[in-house]
């Protein structure tokens, strides 16, 4: 059986080894790219989740919910920025995100996060 594949989006090095050890250790299958790589809708349609990093590049990551939103209505989407940016956290919500939570649930309960998405208990 396949592992389950998440792909993660971000462009800060720390989050991106964070995150992905946390998922590997939940026997995920882990595909990390920077926001302006090419091909990521098409990568997207091969994940069970996305995750992504609300807080690069302005609205270039808010058009990225949108765009995989758009093309994939089922696909859980989970987006991710500071804890003090509200307003962003509206927008991803907005844009079709599943969900949005502060960096740090992210990083320290990266399980209880993708659970629910990802049937993983």
């Amino acid at each position: 059986m396949d592992k389950t594949k998440v792909l993660l989006i971000d462009d800060q090095l720390l989050f991106i080894s964070q995150i992905s050890s946390k998922l590997a250790a939940l026997g995920l299958e882990v595909e990390s790219q920077m926001p302006n790589s090419n091909g990521l809708l098409e990568k997207a349609a091969q994940s069970s989740l996305v995750l992504i990093n609300l807080g690069f590049a302005g609205e270039k990551a808010l058009e990225l919910v949108r765009a995989l939103r758009k093309d994939w209505p089922e696909l859980p989407i989970i987006g991710y920025c500071g804890h003090e940016e509200k307003e962003l956290m509206e927008s991803g919500l907005a844009a079709g995100a599943s969900a949005v939570v502060p960096n740090s649930q992210i990083t320290l309960n990266t399980k209880k996060v993708i659970g629910p998405f990802l049937h993983i208990g």
